[in-house]
């Protein structure tokens, strides 16, 4: 193999390795129908803890559209540990500022935010974990909402 033959197969090899990340447990997007995101519909995301004396980062990722009407999205999450124990928390997510400059990057008029929940957290029991969520709106359904997802990552 010549050298300018091997050029592209050694960027392909570092794009292919360099875009896994080895501490990520769960990557993972659940898309919005484009009639909204209801009050009732929740999203569940499950993953597998094995190392309980590792610490985690979790973080929320939320693709939306330029048209979304809210500068925030309230989120019910539901935490439950393989034992039955429950966490039941309430998140805000500022998707905007002050003065509506939408917050993430912009790719042809959606926005892509990646929201910290709980970082350097310690799961003590072993086995699969679900986070359920649902949106806390107070409307029936949220348009210009393309996607919510959770990710998870051991440091």
């Amino acid at each position: 193999m010549s050298k300018t033959q091997l050029i592209p197969v050694i960027f392909f090899s570092l794009f292919l390795f360099g875009s896994c990340k080895l501490g990520s447990l769960l990557n993972e997007q659940l898309e919005i129908p484009d009639s909204g995101w209801k009050v009732d519909n929740t999203m569940d995301f499950n993953f597998e803890i094995s190392d309980t004396s590792s610490l985690y980062n979790i973080d929320f990722m939320v693709k939306h559209t330029e048209y979304y009407y809210h500068s925030n999205l309230w989120l019910f999450t539901h935490i439950w540990a393989p034992s039955g124990a429950l966490l039941i928390d309430t998140i805000n997510l500022q998707m905007a500022d002050h003065r509506g400059k939408w917050y993430g990057k912009n790719w042809f008029g959606s926005y892509a935010l990646l929201h910290p929940y709980k970082h350097g957290v310690k799961f003590v029991i072993p086995g699969t974990h679900t986070i359920t969520v649902t949106q806390g709106m107070r409307y029936h359904e949220l348009k210009e909402l393309k996607s919510v997802g959770l990710k998870v990552t051991k440091l």
